[in-house]
């Protein structure tokens, strides 16, 4: 008897290191792009107090990070790109096996479409689902989704069911990055940072609405009652961008949704919150960039303080983590912005607030003079007085940035200009040559630059970097960086 239990126990130990190995062989081969963004909180889910849903407009517009900052509210940003809201339906669903949050942010984007999924590629499924565990929840996500979908019929289940059986021929495409986790610290997610030209936007009557009962409305409705059995507070929200008149009839009928169910929505359409399509649009007809996101951001940070029992856990040292998290999120954000290549995305970069600013420009340069760069300059500061460097173009400007007002100094001829600011004290003057210091460091290369730029940390006031800029050739390259 004695020999059979060895042999039992001999057999399931080897049966749990198989399984084992297979979970870290199915780590491995993944593609990472889901545990990227997601995989943080299966962490933390017991401190998770609000989540968001919806499709690429969310990621890449509501930064949970940034209502940390300001109010303390404990968000994660479950939106990916592509999803539908009925796949948005069954993450919440997978959610809610793990924990349940006092709140849910839906974004209303696709209402007036009649898809349950992309019908671009299975892959942003992928990103959805993936980071999920297999489960009974996960199964019937699945089978729901398939249903009368000719894309996702031309592939497995099991594929969604369980990465591994999709991924494991990865082998030869492995990198470094397969075997170290890597995470956002953005709590889900995504910045955008870049500017485009709006295409042509009007807003529609709020009589005119979709008529169709698509999937996406059947699930949006599923959604809120869902939370509405949990006791979970659910807001509907429609994220600003130029949109054509067909998502803009969705956008309204979302107003009746929220009026049937007495859940409140916030159609950014129709919301001041400071959005300007032409400074704060990645692309030409959908996405927010870092700037509208910070906007959208404060705002509905503000408005979940003033309107629903969501905690201010800044104080709470169960969320300790949490402001270690932010310092590395901020350094993300400098990361992507010191990434960029010419003066208008770095200035669209640095409306964030977390950064100060110190910017000259040298007479005569190029961005003084261009509009584009003028209307981003005024982003920062709508009472700043841009005009006065248009004007003065041929002396000069200096620029200050700090706690959201942008200050403006133009030199005088002959004169040494003078400013301080919390970063320190600042000097300009010249001789045979141009001086620009900071803190009595000359920021002058011998190979003069155009612009220079000092950013600093808003919270420290210490130096994050200093950047210089020659005027490009490139009629659509102001600035570039050298």
């Amino acid at each position: 008897m004695s020999g059979l239990l060895k042999r039992g126990a001999g057999i399931l130990l080897a049966f749990a290191v198989f399984v084992c190995g297979l979970r870290g062989l199915s780590e491995v081969t993944s593609r990472k792009t889901s545990d990227f963004y997601y995989g943080e909180y299966f962490d933390e889910e017991d401190l998770i107090d609000v989540v968001i849903l919806g499709s690429s407009h969310a990621i890449n517009g509501i930064f949970p990070m940034e209502m940390w900052r300001d109010y303390g509210i404990a968000a994660y940003n479950f939106a990916s790109h592509g999803s539908m809201i009925p796949t948005s339906y069954w993450v919440l669903r997978n959610l809610l096996d793990y924990g349940t949050p006092d709140m849910v942010v839906v974004d209303c984007y696709y209402l007036n479409w009649d898809e349950k999924t992309s019908p671009i590629s299975a892959d942003f499924l992928h990103n959805a689902l993936d980071v999920f565990p297999l489960s009974v929840t996960k199964y019937q996500a699945v089978q729901d989704l398939w249903k009368d979908n000719e894309l996702l019929n031309k592939t497995d289940k099991i594929d969604f069911l369980w990465p591994f059986y999709t991924y494991h021929n990865r082998w030869s495409k492995l990198e470094k990055g397969d075997f170290v986790r890597k995470r956002s610290a953005g709590r889900g997610a995504e910045r955008r940072l870049g500017i485009s030209e709006p295409v042509e936007y009007q807003r529609i009557s709020r009589e005119l609405i979709s008529d169709e009962t698509t999937w996406n409305v059947v699930y949006l409705k599923k959604i809120i009652e869902l939370c509405q059995e949990k006791g979970i507070e659910c807001l509907l929200t429609f994220l600003p961008y130029p949109a054509g008149e067909e998502d803009q009839k969705g956008s309204n009928l979302a107003y009746q949704i929220a009026e049937e169910y007495g859940v409140n929505y916030i159609n950014f359409l129709d919301t001041d919150c400071g959005i300007d399509f032409e400074t704060d649009c990645w692309d030409s007809d959908s996405h927010l960039n870092m700037s509208g996101a910070n906007k959208v951001s404060a705002y509905l940070g503000k408005y979940i303080q003033e309107n629903y029992d969501i905690a201010d856990h800044r104080e709470d040292q169960a969320y300790s983590s949490w402001q270690k998290d932010y310092e590395a999120y901020v350094q993300e954000k400098l990361k992507e912005v010191q990434e960029k290549e010419d003066i208008n995305r770095y200035i669209s970069g640095l409306t964030d607030p977390d950064f100060d600013l110190i910017l000259y420009f040298t007479p005569n340069c190029a961005a003084l003079t261009n509009e584009k760069t003028l209307k981003l300059l005024k982003n920062m500061d709508e009472e700043a007085d841009i005009d006065l460097l248009k004007e003065n173009a041929d002396r000069g400007c200096l620029l200050i940035k700090e706690n959201g007002s942008l200050s403006l100094y133009i030199p005088e001829e002959g004169k040494r200009l003078e400013a301080a600011c919390a970063a320190g004290k600042v000097a300009l003057w010249h001789d045979e040559n141009l001086h620009m210091e900071v803190n009595g460091e000359d920021l002058f290369a011998e190979d003069r630059p155009d612009i220079i730029a000092y950013i600093s940390y808003a919270e420290t006031s210490e130096q994050a970097d200093v950047v210089r800029f020659h005027n490009s050739a490139d009629a659509d390259v102001i600035a570039e960086v050298y």
